[in-house]
């Protein structure tokens, strides 16, 4: 009895099909998984920096506020030019205490007279550096802060550096 393999309709793949087949699925799968988690360390690395600007300028925002309230600089007790940088404000009011702006342990304070400091800056944000420069002339006094800011994200550093100048409104 012969048998005929030539009238059978093949059913099936064969071996070499099925190999082929596995690995352009491996290679699909591979790429797939590759393109998600980029989007994924993307998506964590843009909020860092958003957090990280956000955090910033509001920071800046809080300590032009309390330069331009301010009636000088009380040159004797400030830190200027280095960091960790100190800037203690005379205000206006006489009956009011001085404002004390200063950076300590990654993190920017402020105090007013003797009462306890509140932070201006985020925990999760730490900052780097904090200069204060006292410029004047003979019509007006201003102050040149730099601060230097860093977000740490999943072993990713991102680091920026602001500059803004104030001219304090009592000048």
């Amino acid at each position: 009895m012969k048998i005929n393999f030539k009238n059978k309709t093949r059913a099936g793949f064969s071996l070499v099909e099925m190999i082929v087949y596995i690995a352009l699925l491996t290679i699909f799968t591979s790429g797939l998984v590759f393109v998600v988690v980029s989007l994924f360390e993307s998506k964590t690395h843009l909020t860092a920096r958003e957090e990280l600007a956000y955090t910033s300028t509001i920071t800046l925002e809080k300590i032009t506020r309390e330069i331009r309230r301010s009636q000088s600089v009380d040159l004797f007790t400030s830190t200027i030019g280095f960091h960790p940088g100190k800037l203690t404000l005379e205000p206006e009011d006489t009956s009011a205490q001085p404002v004390t702006i200063y950076a300590q342990g990654g993190r920017v304070f402020l105090q007013e007279g003797s009462s306890t400091p509140s932070p201006l800056s985020s925990a999760s944000v730490f900052v780097s550096n904090l200069v204060f420069t006292h410029m004047s002339n003979p019509t007006s006094d201003g102050v040149l802060v730099e601060l230097t800011a860093e977000k740490n994200s999943r072993g990713a550093t991102t680091t920026k550096n602001y500059r803004t100048f104030v001219v304090l409104d009592a000048s």
